[in-house]
């Protein structure tokens, strides 16, 4: 019987230790897919096509982030879900600049972005842009999804705001 209870007892401890490791295997893509998408429009010269793949991924990652986060406001994951619809339809059109600033203000206690004041030029929007980023970075490294979805959307609406229709 002992023998038994330690074999079952061993069994449970590898799949806790298998779907920890799992998890923490997701965060590190997550990370990934935040810095690959951010590095590609960040960059000096961006093209067109590379632009709106690198808005899908960082879309996607919050999605999957968000969708994972129980402790995030189902009306905030429906609000993300209705606003990755309509990027995938027109990423620079006016339903989905709405449906991203809805789903932005769901999770920044009700505020609505806002472009900020000081960006006088490209410079200025990078530096702001790449803010947003290392801060999102650093949440998901310490399993804050909450502030990871805020900077991704902040970034995405940053870029995306000035192009809007």
């Amino acid at each position: 019987m002992r023998v038994r209870n330690r074999m079952v007892l061993i069994a449970l401890f590898a799949c806790v230790a298998q779907s920890g490791l799992q998890a923490a295997q997701k965060d590190d893509s997550w990370v990934t897919d935040v810095k690959e998408g951010a590095k590609l429009i960040l960059s000096n010269s961006p093209k067109p096509e590379e632009v709106n793949r690198s808005l899908v991924l960082l879309f996607d990652t919050a999605n999957k982030i968000a969708a994972r986060d129980t402790q995030l406001p189902p009306e905030f994951r429906n609000k993300l879900q209705a606003a990755a619809k309509a990027f995938t339809k027109d990423p620079l059109g006016a339903e989905s600049g709405e449906a991203l600033n809805g789903a932005y203000k769901i999770i920044n206690g009700g505020k609505d972005f806002t472009f900020p004041n000081g960006v006088r030029d490209i410079g200025d929007a990078r530096r702001i842009a790449q803010q947003h980023i290392d801060r999102s970075v650093k949440a998901l490294e310490s399993g804050q999804s909450h502030q990871a979805v805020r900077d991704i959307l902040a970034f995405i609406l940053l870029v995306t705001t000035p192009m809007m229709k």
